[in-house]
């Protein structure tokens, strides 16, 4: 079939859930045999009245209907179930490759490559399909006709015979139909996951079982193995090379199929390596499916262990130690990155931060345990060499070391490569300091409300110059726009104020200029004064600053509550973790 067809086809594929698609191609299928019988037996009874009804019986009748059987019901079959297998194959693998590329905020189409393999299993599929039930029919036929011939019997009662054997056996497929159905588009969504893993970039993968009194063997022993991204295209191929060349024997040995008859009890990893069993399923309706699994990612939600938490840019959970570099290599390191960095910039005006060097974040910070980056506002930028746990919107978890993912980050700019969430999580933050250079009046106060006004006020700039940032150091831009709108936390306090913006109709694209500017020139204890004086200017509410700032519902009181609210869970994170530090 033309990859021109498999483009027609991809045109009307709907997001269906994986169970839908494998009703309606169970229900395809099994109407798609009803229909091939129902013309194999009309041709074939009629051949028989024409020789007679009351005549005897003969071996001439039986082999004339088993010759015709790939003929007619086989290839019959075959066509009746094209259309439906190659729409619900199609629909399986395009799922399979969006779960894994959505929340990269990845194009999922299918290429060539993806409809090739389409093409070649819909091949296979069809033929297998011709080919098994030919041979089931022609068993069911021989032994059912075969008895009758040796008794005696009339071509009536061959006719008879025939009709009920092939209703019985349209009966008994239907369990049969569901069993293919399901096997084959989970297989295929599966294999539609590889090729979107291998979109978004992404190295590795964690199989997830569901555990249960219904968990086999075999998935409950492949539960939380991590495989190679690399590993699971060499199966795929392996089964697309088997399809191709129609040889059912090594498709199946391609991905094995295990059951209780099998292995029997314990399956050990030696067992699993033998069998070379990696991607799901591992047997028919298997529920075991798997998830992106990134370099020095650790189990946080076993007994004992914190969940991560998804709170701003500097508010992950600490999930491990500093690198094993000596003092000197992170020296080493951090003189590259700064180098690295000032030649990764193509527009000087964009970085007239007053720009020094990188450091990491000194252990006698007392956010240090807590706190992605930092900068003294004076051109020198700290980094943490932890590893934190963070999750995006969608939920997916994420282990962030700034030092390591902003090292990736200028390598793989510099190569032209796309990055990964936790690589803009690091430009991000490295762009939200150095905004905080530009600001020409620091704040070295206490005050919890100021010191948010002015966190507020930066983070809103660094939103909407991140692109510009980007661009400036040869990234994409388009990705980074992306990057904001899925990163979690950052968010939380630039919506309070994007909210009142919003209620008081201040149009989006004459924000950024005006908060740009107080955000950088005013005095800290002034910017929210100044915030309340350009929405009552700007408003065609006709509200009056104090109207803004208002009592218990007003802009003043709702940002303080919030950031002092913020503040007291700061507090209560650090001493948490000073008493852990302590032992007690």
């Amino acid at each position: 079939m033309s990859l021109a067809y498999f483009a027609k086809v991809r045109k009307s594929v709907k997001k269906l859930k994986l169970e839908d698609l494998i009703r309606n191609l169970k229900n395809a299928l099994s109407k798609a045999h009803k229909a091939a019988d129902r013309d194999f037996l009309l041709k074939h009874l009629t051949y028989l009245q024409e020789k007679g009804l009351d005549n005897p019986a003969t071996k001439k009748d039986l082999d004339f209907i088993l010759k015709d059987i790939e003929k007619t019901l086989g290839q019959k079959l075959e066509s009746l179930a094209e259309a439906p297998f190659l729409q619900a194959s199609m629909e399986a693998y395009t799922e399979g490759k969006r779960k894994v590329c959505k929340p990269f905020k990845i194009d999922y189409s299918l290429d060539d490559a993806d409809l090739g393999a389409l093409n070649i299993l819909d091949e296979f599929n069809g033929w297998y399909i011709r080919d098994k039930f030919s041979k089931d029919t022609s068993d069911i036929i021989n032994r059912e006709l075969g008895d009758l011939l040796e008794r005696g019997g009339t071509k009536r009662e061959f006719a008879k015979t025939l009709e009920i054997a092939l209703e019985d056996h349209v009966t008994d497929s239907k369990t049969y139909w569901e069993l293919l159905a399901d096997h084959t588009l989970t297989k295929i969504q599966n294999m539609g996951h590889v090729s979107g893993y291998e979109t978004a970039g992404v190295q590795y993968v964690k199989i997830v079982a569901v555990i249960d009194n219904k968990t086999t063997p075999i998935c409950r022993a492949m539960n939380n193995k991590v495989f190679k991204v690399a590993d699971f295209r060499k199966q795929y191929d392996k089964i697309i090379h088997a399809a191709e060349k129609h040889d059912l024997k090594a498709y199946k040995a391609a991905q094995p199929m295990i059951s209780g008859k099998t292995m029997k009890g314990e399956i050990s990893d030696e067992d699993i390596k033998r069998l070379g069993i990696k991607l799901p399923p591992y047997h028919f309706r298997c529920r075991t499916t798997h998830v992106a699994y990134f370099e020095g990612e650790r189990e946080l939600e076993r007994p004992g262990k914190e969940k991560p938490n998804s709170r701003a840019r500097n508010m992950g959970s600490v999930v491990g130690t500093p690198s094993d570099m000596s003092p000197e290599e992170k020296e080493k390191k951090l003189e590259f990155l700064s180098n690295k960095f000032r030649k990764l910039q193509t527009n000087t005006r964009i970085f007239n931060y007053g720009f020094e060097s990188l450091g990491l974040v000194p252990k006698t910070w007392k956010d240090y345990e807590i706190t992605f980056a930092g900068t003294n506002s004076r051109g020198r930028f700290y980094l943490s060499d932890l590893d934190f746990a963070i999750k995006d919107k969608n939920g997916t978890q994420w282990i962030f070391n700034p030092l390591r993912d902003l090292s990736n980050a200028f390598d793989k700019i510099e190569q032209g490569k796309s990055l990964k969430f936790v690589e803009y999580a690091a430009l991000y933050s490295l762009h939200h300091e150095l905004e905080h250079n530009r600001q020409m009046i620091k704040y070295h106060g206490e005050d919890v409300f100021v010191k948010g006004i002015s966190e507020t006020l930066n983070e809103y700039v660094t939103r909407y110059t991140f692109g510009e940032f980007l661009k400036a150091i040869r990234g994409d831009a388009e990705q980074g726009k992306m990057f904001i709108e899925n990163a979690p936390g950052y968010q939380q306090s630039v919506n309070k104020l994007e909210k009142y913006l919003t209620d008081y109709k201040i149009p989006q694209d004459e924000r950024l200029d005006t908060l740009k500017r107080i955000s950088r020139e005013l005095e800290p204890e002034k910017k929210l004064g100044a915030v309340a004086r350009y929405i009552a200017a700007n408003s065609p509410k006709n509200k009056t600053v104090l109207d803004i700032m208002g009592d218990e519902t007003g802009i003043y009181l709702d940002l303080k509550r919030f950031y002092e609210k913020s503040a007291k869970k700061t507090e209560k994170d650090r001493l948490k973790r000073l008493k852990e530090s302590l032992g007690k």
